[in-house]
């Protein structure tokens, strides 16, 4: 029996190591934004997340701005008006949005990581703020 018990404890921390390294690529539902704005579109998803880490507060995430094409305007000339940091800009105000939004649900500011603002230039890609684990 005390062999087995080994063997027990030794298979729940290598599935217990696998979990965590699962764990460190989990991605929830991106914060979503109207175009060329910082108006948050699924605050009601955010407030349900917020709930979650309320309920775990050892969990922490991350939040990734992004501006994308949709958000960038061109001239007449066909050149476009915003410059990168107008972009990078916007791309931190919701991160800001959304930081705002979970603290007034309650959820500690230690839970609440950012990363640097970013860039997507697909043309099908939404304005948003990514959310990870």
């Amino acid at each position: 029996a005390e062999r087995l018990n080994g063997q027990g404890r030794g298979t729940v921390l290598l599935v217990g190591g696998l979990l965590a390294s699962e764990a460190m690529e989990v991605r929830f539902d991106p914060a979503l934004f109207e175009a060329k704005t910082a108006e948050l579109q699924n605050a009601d998803k955010l407030r349900q997340l917020a709930g979650i880490l309320k309920e775990k507060p050892k969990l922490a995430l991350r939040f990734c701005g992004l501006a994308v094409e949709a958000d960038r305007t061109k001239n007449k000339k066909g050149e476009y008006v915003e410059t990168e940091e107008q972009l990078l800009a916007l791309a931190n105000q919701r991160v800001q949005q959304v930081r705002t939004l979970m603290l007034g649900e309650g959820v500690a500011e230690k839970q609440l990581r950012s990363c640097r603002p970013a860039l997507e230039n697909k043309p099908e890609a939404k304005p948003r703020v990514a959310i990870r684990l």
